[in-house]
């Protein structure tokens, strides 16, 4: 499960399972005081703008099914309230002005949502960006993996070889 936080004012918004309204108006005393959980889905991503948190919720299961983008009014924080939604996984949001940005998770790209309406936002463009589609992803991170650790190899071995010479002495 991906977990997801954003801070705003004197309160953190968590996806864990659902999401978590805390109070952190005293952080060493943080206190959950709102959430909003979807039974059978998990919230991954959150993006708080305004009076508004972008949350991303998938379907809890390994069949995949659908997953939305909810608009979740939190005026008042101990009650947010769903007013709005569109389907579509989110990897990541930004939101600016009267447009919600996200990144789609699996199929790569970005979806441009209008949320001027909130309790109707609405995608109104998008772009494909190749190569970044979930079959790929896990090969992607195994070779940058491998690089990683020929590069720390090779960094070992070069510190080792200039620690040898650095310790000889001279004839």
């Amino acid at each position: 499960m991906f977990s997801s936080v954003y801070v705003s004012g004197n309160y953190a918004y968590v996806t864990d399972g659902g999401l978590q309204v805390i109070d952190i108006s005293a952080p060493s005393n943080p206190e959950i005081i709102g959430s909003v959980v979807m039974p059978g889905y998990s919230a991954t991503v959150v993006y708080v703008s305004g009076s508004y948190a972008y949350v991303s919720f998938y379907v809890d299961s390994f069949l995949g099914g659908p997953a939305y983008l909810k608009v979740i009014d939190i005026s008042t924080p101990s009650s947010p309230e769903i007013i709005g939604s569109v389907e579509l996984l989110a990897s990541d949001i930004y939101v600016s002005g009267s447009y919600a940005y996200v990144a789609v998770r699996w199929t790569g790209g970005l979806q441009v949502i209008d949320i001027s309406a909130p309790s109707s936002p609405e995608i109104i463009g998008s772009v494909d960006t190749p190569g970044r589609s979930e079959e790929h992803t896990s090969e992607l991170q195994s070779h940058s993996f491998i690089s990683y650790a020929v590069f720390c190899l090779k960094k070992k071995k070069k510190q080792q070889s200039t620690n040898h010479r650095t310790h000889s002495t001279p004839q």
